[in-house]
């Protein structure tokens, strides 16, 4: 007969305790979000032990009593989480965001989160996810479609016997792990958002479970606790090797996965240290409430920082310190009542109609916060706004990343087509977004400009993993670009926050790499140190503030910027390369956010197309040095 295991309850505390502290931005948790991976083993672990027992008992699943039970559990609490989310939103943030919002609610109420934040991480110019207080529905999303297709696997399998259905679910776990690992090098964003590269780690725990009855639970207390202690000394590892630049799930993730099941295979008691702490009061209390704390924290900690204007650490700090309060109240007042409902438990068609009607209720919501930001966003007091938010490059829908010369030249290209002198653009969207500077500049001072750019890829090779594989294909292409085009100079500029997710004597050495090439063709290169980045999006701000408010000061816009510039001042002081620094004439004591009727700002890192072409003075002598071949 199956017992609770307190144990579980603790660690599925210690779990939802790594996924808050890393939203929450916690020094040295930065890697928290394996706590996601601790829960999809969890659930493999308890999922694949109740689906086969029933198996081995009855020769079937009752495949609705499970589904029902299911829905009882999950449902209720997540379509409050949405709802809540929905009205708090028309409240307290803009109409600007509501439309991205709406279409998350009803990616929600699909149980299909993962496949839309994947498709929109496909789409780096894409209004960022990490605004949206939905974003972590996706791991749910997954989870929800491992308890669809997992107990249809198990029930399909159960006329084959243990044999079959074991071999079986290895096969599965075997596949989706080398799904995973080839997604993950390829720097895919389906490697986390994908259940086919994540079906592993379900599996993972799902055999383990197989495994446990089998004889693999050891009898010896000792040695049971060096086996726990030993897999949360390796859990607790991957946030000290997980990086921005690792590959993930792929075979970082083992670690996590491995080090969950090694505790889950001790299954020790309270009578043991190990046992004894997860089984305590405050662990037991975090483990019932994690499922309702996951939902919750992220909602609050978005539209709090959003309503107050500041991402400031003890602001969020207090922000998911408030959602576990409400995190409890859900639970003790719906999640618990509706799971253990007698009507619900007595029949499955309750079951199906109490999920119809709170999915109804989620798009019903979604759709009418659309409408509603229709109606607001017709109101001229935001056509201003509107026009910031849209105000980008001529070039930025034409994917200006191929190394087709030609189609580089006719489609991503600019400036005075009668003059004999090319500029060629190269890096991130940050160099693209001063194009808009140069097409002001171009006639006078006669030169063409073409680009050769992707979203989120530098020239140095050092990037976030998401982006490791589309990036190295345009960085090899960039020399090709030189050489058929053979530019008179070169641009560049890169978003500031590399220096957060890239390792100082990497870049410095990609950088080098750079600039030696550069050198052996004698062509110029003028670097545009990064603008000033805004702590909070000035457009989302400005829609609910004064511009005062919302204009942040040079110590908090430029530190970033600051700390680039000088990681790679050594290497760019050499001949052949000319630098500019924007900070310095778009800040005094503050970086304003408007002048003469002009948004500097589209988002919280890129400026406004009118913006740049505004600042196109202030850059004719960098450009006059650059292209007079002189450059010292």
């Amino acid at each position: 007969m199956k017992t609770h295991r307190r144990d579980i309850d603790g660690l599925r505390a210690i779990a939802v305790t790594l996924v808050v502290a890393f939203h929450t931005g916690i020094p040295f948790f930065e890697a928290g979000f394996v706590g996601v991976d601790v829960f999809f083993v969890l659930s493999g672990f308890l999922i694949t032990g109740i689906l086969v027992r029933e198996a081995d008992e009855r020769g079937t699943v009752r495949l609705g009593r499970f589904y029902t039970r299911r829905l009882r559990r999950l449902l209720p609490a997540s379509s409050l989480t949405v709802v809540v989310t929905l009205v708090a939103s028309a409240l307290l943030v803009s109409a600007l965001s509501w439309k991205v919002l709406s279409r998350s609610a009803i990616a929600a109420a699909a149980y299909a989160s993962n496949l839309y934040f994947g498709k929109e991480a496909g789409n780096y110019f894409a209004e960022s996810s990490e605004s949206n207080p939905l974003l972590h529905f996706w791991s749910l999303a997954v989870e929800e479609q491992f308890y669809i297709v997992w107990p249809l696997i198990i029930a399909g399998l159960a006329r084959f016997g243990p044999r079959v259905r074991t071999i079986t679910l290895i096969a599965i776990t075997v596949a989706s792990f080398v799904h995973s690992v080839m997604l993950a090098n390829a720097a895919s964003q389906w490697a986390y958002y994908s259940p086919l590269s994540r079906a592993w780690e379900f599996g993972a725990g799902g055999l383990l479970a197989i495994a446990l009855p089998a004889g693999l639970a050891m009898k010896s207390a000792a040695a049971r606790e060096v086996l726990a202690w030993g897999g949360l000394i390796i859990v607790g590892s991957s946030l000290l090797f997980i990086g921005p630049q690792t590959p993930f799930p792929g075979v970082a993730a083992i670690p996590t996965v491995a080090g969950t099941c090694l505790i889950i295979a001790a299954a020790v008691t309270e009578r043991s240290p190990l046992g004894f702490i997860l089984g305590s009061w405050p662990f037991q209390q975090l483990g019932a409430l994690s499922y309702s704390w996951y939902l919750w924290h992220w909602p609050v900690l978005v539209i709090g920082t959003v309503t107050l204007g500041t991402t400031a650490p003890a602001v969020r700090l207090a922000l998911v310190g408030l959602s576990l309060p409400i995190a409890a109240a859900s639970f003790y007042l719906l999640e618990r009542p509706v799971r253990f409902a007698k009507p619900l438990v007595a029949a499955h068609r309750p079951n199906w109609v109490m999920a119809g009607a709170l999915i109804v209720v989620m798009v019903v919501g979604a759709v009418t916060l659309d409408r509603a930001a229709d109606a607001q966003l017709d109101d001229p007091e935001f056509a201003a706004l509107i026009d910031a938010r849209d105000d980008v490059p001529i070039h930025l829908a034409f994917g200006c990343n191929l190394g087709d010369v030609e189609f580089l030249s006719d489609t991503c290209s600019g400036g005075s087509t009668d003059s004999e002198q090319t500029i060629l653009v190269l890096g991130d969207s940050h160099a693209e977004m001063w194009t808009p500077m140069l097409e002001e500049l171009s006639d006078e001072l006669g030169f063409r400009y073409v680009i050769h750019i992707l979203g989120g890829c530098n020239v140095v090779g050092a990037q976030p993993q998401i982006a490791v594989e589309a990036c190295r294909r345009v960085q090899s292409q960039n020399f090709d670009v030189i050489d058929q085009l053979s530019p008179d100079a070169v641009f560049v500029s890169h978003f500031a926050a590399n220096v957060e997710v890239t390792n100082a004597a990497q870049w410095q050495a990609g950088l080098d790499s750079f600039l030696t090439q550069a050198a052996e063709r004698d062509i110029p290169v003028g670097w545009v140190h990064d603008a000033p980045l805004i702590p909070l999006d000035p457009v989302e701000c400005a829609a609910r503030r004064s511009i005062e408010e919302c204009t942040p000061t040079r110590a908090e816009a430029t530190a970033l910027a600051v700390e680039l510039r000088e990681r790679e001042a050594p290497t760019l002081d050499r001949p052949g390369v000319i630098t500019i620094d924007p900070i310095e004439f778009m800040c005094t004591d503050t970086c304003p956010l408007i002048s003469d009727g002009t948004f500097h700002y589209r988002d919280d890192h890129h400026i406004t197309a009118s913006y740049a072409a505004d600042l196109a003075p202030e850059f004719e002598a960098f450009l006059t040095d650059l292209l007079s071949g002189t450059v010292q």
